[in-house]
This record gives C-alpha cells, structure tokens and sequence, in this order.
C-alpha cells in the first residue's frame, strides 16, 4: 500500500495587491500530486478588490535550467474567485492532469491597500 506525504508550497507571500501580477515566470510543477488546495487570503485589515486566476500548462520545462513553461491554459470553475475586502478564498483542484500550476490577479482597485498571499497544500502519490 502506497503512502501519500503532503506537500505544502507558497506561491506568493505579501504581494501588493495595488497592481496586476501572476506567477507564470514561477509556476509550481504539480506533476505526482493529488488533491490540490489553493487558499489565496489578504490581510484581514486591509482593503483589495481583484479577480483571480488559475493557469495550468503541459509544457515539457524542467524549471531548474530557467526554462518555464510557455502555454497556459485556464482552469474554469463554477464561480468567478474575487477578493474583496472581508474573504479569502479556497479553491479545490482534483484531479490535477496537467504538469504546471500559475496564478494571476487582475487589480481593480489601484487604491487597494493588503497584501496577498497564496498558498498550496496537495498530496504526492506515492512514496
């Protein structure tokens, strides 16, 4: 009987949320993992209002020699995933059958004030 360990990674940690920005440049290879959980918060203070995204690529990109994937695709959900000033937000990805995993903000407030931090919790098949 095959074991599962947790992985836990962060994605971003205290970015501003005054701006647009995502993780394409660092993505986090998901190959091997099983029940993802994305949980993107703000500080419970401060004011933002933007809208997330998750991107997911098959690109063959090692990541370690500076080669990152290229082409992205959206994961789609029921919901759109806003942040406003009282939530978080978790997101449940299951199955996971793609290699990368990217986020995205889209600002829609210049005058929002948090910051913004995301972090991934998934299983390792195996082990």
């Amino acid at each position: 009987m095959s074991r599962k360990n947790i992985i836990k990674y962060t994605l971003l940690e205290n970015v501003p949320s005054s701006a647009s920005f995502d993780t394409y440049q660092n993505p986090v290879n998901v190959d091997g993992m099983d029940n993802c959980s994305l949980f993107i918060f703000r500080e419970l203070s401060e004011y933002a209002l933007g809208k997330f995204r998750i991107w997911a690529s098959n690109d063959k990109a090692s990541g370690v020699d500076g080669r990152v994937p290229e082409n992205w695709f959206e994961l789609t959900f029921s919901e759109e995933m806003l942040i406003s000033s009282n939530q978080g937000m978790i997101v449940e990805i299951n199955p996971i059958s793609f290699s990368w995993l990217a986020i995205s903000y889209e600002c829609q407030d210049p005058a929002s004030t948090a910051t913004i931090t995301a972090k991934l919790t998934a299983k390792m098949i195996g082990g």
